[in-house]
């Protein structure tokens, strides 16, 4: 007997669908304990990971998760243990907002029977540096949002001299933003 463990501390549901709905899917994959070899339909997986079908397809078709295996009698596609935690990675990968390539790498190097951390350590590092950058990009967003709501301030109260002064600081935080 093995019980599932996976550790995924991103609210997925926020970003693929239902909060409610997936939360429960997947605290009952959580506990659910597994004896031998057990397939799950797409339908099945999908509610166990949260991901639509259309996206199990998707990554699918470009190469970040392997051909799913086929019902013999049926054709349909059915995935195992292994599957189900390769498409969680991904869901917590994408949840990060890693490109396709980088998830990619990272399940082929696990997908090598020897996981090699250096991979994953690097495409994690590499994607915390990204998100590095964009909370830069999203604090002089919000700097400017913040002086923009101050120049109205200042020009509805009919201070023209804070106005102009607010709109120069503006104007020299959209140049540095450009790389001007």
């Amino acid at each position: 007997m093995r019980k599932r463990v996976v550790f995924c501390p991103w609210k997925i549901p926020l970003i693929l669908g239902d909060v409610m709905v997936f939360a429960r899917a997947y605290a009952y994959f959580m506990t659910m304990t597994i004896q031998g070899v057990r397939w799950y339909t797409i339908s099945e997986t999908a509610r166990l990971t949260g991901l639509p079908e259309s996206t199990l397809h998707y990554y699918e078709s470009v190469g970040v998760l392997e051909p799913a295996h086929r019902d013999e009698s049926s054709g349909h596609r059915v995935y195992g243990e292994h599957d189900i935690d390769s498409i969680l990675t991904v869901s917590c990968l994408n949840a990060t907002g890693m490109p396709l390539d980088d998830m990619r790498n990272y399940l082929q190097a696990n997908r090598s029977g020897n996981p090699v951390p250096q991979v994953q350590i690097s495409l994690l590092r590499d994607q915390q540096a990204r998100l590095k950058e964009q909370e830069k990009q999203l604090k002089a967003q919000q700097k400017y949002l913040a002086l923009k709501v101050r120049y109205w301030k200042a020009s509805e109260a009919g201070d023209d001299a804070e106005a102009l002064e607010i709109g120069s600081q503006a104007a020299a935080l959209v140049s540095k933003m450009r790389g001007n």
